[in-house]
């Protein structure tokens, strides 16, 4: 029997999730993305949190989608993108380096990340701006679009931080 592209798309995700969920990144990444929130999105350039969406070409599956972006001290060097990413109820994260080159308020970044025998190796393209992020990703067995902006800032109560808001907030997702 030949699995049609859905259901390889299906196990590849389901594969992602295993192999990545069992680190138990997640939770390091929702203190992580609470602590970048904390700090404020800058006004210029990419780094900082990002959220939005992907959504597979290959099989239409969609899910949630944010980002951490960290520059290097050296110019040169990789930067750090760290992903979360939701699917049916499912959410695990991971971490990849691109290269990244800045072009009049236009940043480009390509790389890859093998996400082990399950998941394979995702190559990613992209360009980010300021205030937007649209990127493409393929593998072997599927191949897809990220679409993020930037976060709002989170509006706190009277009488109560924005921090333990978010943290309140992200409890209730």
């Amino acid at each position: 029997m030949t699995a049609t592209v859905g259901q390889r798309t299906l196990l590849s995700l389901a594969g992602v999730f295993l192999l990545v969920g069992a680190g138990c990144s997640a939770p390091k990444f929702e203190r992580e993305w609470n602590e970048a929130l904390a700090r404020g999105v800058p006004a210029k350039g990419i780094e900082g949190p990002w959220e939005g969406s992907w959504k597979s070409e290959a099989s239409g599956h969609t899910g949630g989608l944010r980002c951490l972006v960290s520059a290097p001290e050296d110019p040169a060097a990789p930067w750090g993108f760290h992903y979360w990413f939701s699917w049916s109820g499912l959410q695990s994260s991971y971490r990849s380096s691109y290269i990244v080159r800045e072009e009049d308020g236009v940043f480009r970044f390509t790389g890859e990340t093998n996400l082990g025998a399950l998941g394979g190796v995702y190559r990613h393209d992209g360009t980010a701006t300021a205030d937007r992020f649209e990127a493409s990703y393929s593998s072997k067995g599927d191949r897809g679009t990220f679409g993020m902006t930037r976060p709002a800032p989170a509006a706190a109560p009277a009488g109560s931080s924005a921090r333990s808001t978010r943290r309140f907030r992200s409890r209730q997702r």
